[in-house]
């Protein structure tokens, strides 16, 4: 019975019928499909939180620096600190470091920054090699010091 054998897959991107040839099979379909649907919200439970990029604050959010609190003006830009998304301005986010995820360096806030320099290898980057191409699992805390970085600009 093509019916019983026959079940949909409905998703944001696509949604389609999976056809099988029998019922036992359709059965071990949805099983795997259910594991691996399982697997994927553990893996992302587990994640450590820089794992994923920030949402950015809008820009219509806030008239004003979010560290220093001066108001943005023509001449005082805001920028969007790369790792936790929040708006600054230039005085408050002149340095650059590694994120996970890219390959260059990226303009953050000064206590983005201090958490790097305190804990920069823990989130498994080099700021000589980079960040890396694609992290399997966590990286572990290194017991050496994080390298130097550029001097503020």
């Amino acid at each position: 019975d093509v019916d019983r054998a026959s079940f949909g897959v409905k998703t944001v991107a696509k949604s389609f019928v999976v056809a099988a040839d029998s019922t036992r099979e359709t059965e071990a379909w949805r099983l795997a499909i259910a594991t691996a649907a399982q697997q994927r919200r553990a893996n992302l439970a587990a994640a450590p939180p820089d794992a994923f990029a920030p949402v950015w604050i809008e820009d219509a959010d806030s008239n004003a620096c979010q560290q220093c609190g001066a108001t943005f003006t023509l001449l005082r830009r805001r920028h969007h600190c790369r790792k936790c998304g929040r708006l600054v301005c230039h005085a408050c986010s002149a340095d650059q470091i590694p994120i996970a995820g890219s390959q260059k360096l990226a303009r953050v806030c000064d206590p983005c920054r201090a958490d790097y320099v305190d804990n920069g290898r823990a989130y498994g980057v080099d700021r000589h090699r980079g960040p890396p191409a694609a992290p399997a699992a966590p990286a572990l805390p290194c017991p050496a010091q994080p390298p130097p970085l550029p001097p503020r600009r």
